[in-house]
């Protein structure tokens, strides 16, 4: 789960952002899912924390405390790859001045 601890999670001023999920070392296509979403963007539905955070939870199930609109489903059992992209990133990305955010297991 990308459980960001403050405001930054989203790169600043970026034209479009997209987590993608794919099964590693297969053949990296997207994890077929009853919600049919592969990717988060910055047009997906996301839902922020009331302190302006965002949770993202990455599994094969939803995870409590972060809503449905914010999780990406991956493959049960299975490796997954996570691609992070930046359209048309400000300087301080393109510098890595900003990064995104450690993943931390959810338990």
């Amino acid at each position: 789960m990308v459980k960001p601890g403050s405001k930054a999670a989203i790169p600043p001023g970026v034209g479009r952002i997209e987590l993608h999920s794919s099964k590693a070392k297969i053949d990296y296509r997207v994890v077929a899912n009853p919600l049919k979403r592969y990717n988060l963007n910055n047009r997906s539905p996301l839902v922020k924390e009331s302190d302006g955070s965002l949770k993202i939870a990455i599994g094969p199930k939803p995870v409590a405390g972060v809503p449905e609109s914010n999780w990406l489903p991956s493959a049960e059992g299975k490796p997954f790859s996570l691609t992070f992209r930046t359209y048309v990133p400000k300087e301080s990305v393109r510098q890595c001045d900003w990064t995104p955010p450690p993943l931390a297991l959810a338990k």
